[in-house]
């Protein structure tokens, strides 16, 4: 009958480092340098020119402490799911227009990539000048 191998664990009780040799050795990323490319910095002169061209040394770029996300809706969406959205109460009609509020639908700017027939009264934050023209163009409003 085949006998199960020991498992390396089990074998190294009772053994101080377990085969690790000095204790220090059998720490965290901080024993090699970090994880990854990072501690590149301390190689010999010879072969830092290799890893300056790989990119790998110093900081590139920049990175935006205060990104702004941006919900964009495009009229095409609002003009193929008109009937849908007028079951579910997000487009009113009201005194010839039909109303919506994409602010409180979650989306901050209107894009214009389609034609439209319908009078819209659309509140948003931001629109692109297309969708502005296009809306304005069949009588409708835009209201910021």
């Amino acid at each position: 009958m085949v006998q199960a191998k020991k498992s390396n664990r089990s074998s190294m009780r009772g053994t101080q480092t377990y085969g690790y040799g000095s204790k220090k050795k059998q720490r965290g990323k901080g024993n090699h340098g970090g994880s990854g490319d990072s501690g590149q910095g301390k190689r010999s002169a010879a072969k830092k020119p290799s890893y300056q061209a790989k990119g790998y040394l110093g900081k590139q770029g920049f990175v935006n402490q205060k990104p702004i996300s941006i919900n964009v809706v495009n009229l095409k969406l609002i003009e193929d799911n008109f009937d849908n959205l007028l079951n579910k109460e997000f487009i009113i009609e009201k005194d010839g227009f039909f109303e919506i509020n994409l602010t409180n639908m979650g989306f901050d700017k209107l894009l214009g990539n389609c034609e439209t027939t319908r009078k819209y009264k659309i509140t948003v934050k931001f629109t692109s000048k297309k969708s502005k023209e296009r809306i304005e163009s069949v009588g409708g409003q835009i209201i910021n």
